[in-house]
């Protein structure tokens, strides 16, 4: 099983495991422009990590959509009362 690290702006956390990372993605600790690495030396944007699921975004109607975030993060800021009830959530691939 691979274990993975994870670059936020200001630290790396992991070894973790890949259902690890996708239960942070789920909870929304994950976040555009981090990056993930299986040898703590090449990284890559987590969104273009396919078990991530990093393909919804909000968009609040401004032109300038936020995410992109896993399905489960992007409902649950839907749904948590802080956007414009306009809001809707586009998938992007």
């Amino acid at each position: 099983m691979s274990q993975w690290y994870l670059r936020t702006q200001d630290e790396t956390f992991g070894p973790e495991s890949e259902e690890k990372l996708v239960e942070w993605a789920r909870l929304g600790r994950i976040q555009p422009g981090q990056e993930i690495s299986e040898d703590n030396e090449v990284w890559r944007r987590v969104e273009d990590v396919p078990f991530l699921d990093m393909r919804f975004s909000i968009d609040i109607g401004d032109g300038n959509p936020r995410g992109p975030f896993n399905r489960a993060a992007a409902e649950a800021l839907r749904a948590s009362g802080r956007l414009p009830p306009t809001a809707t959530m586009v998938e992007s691939r």
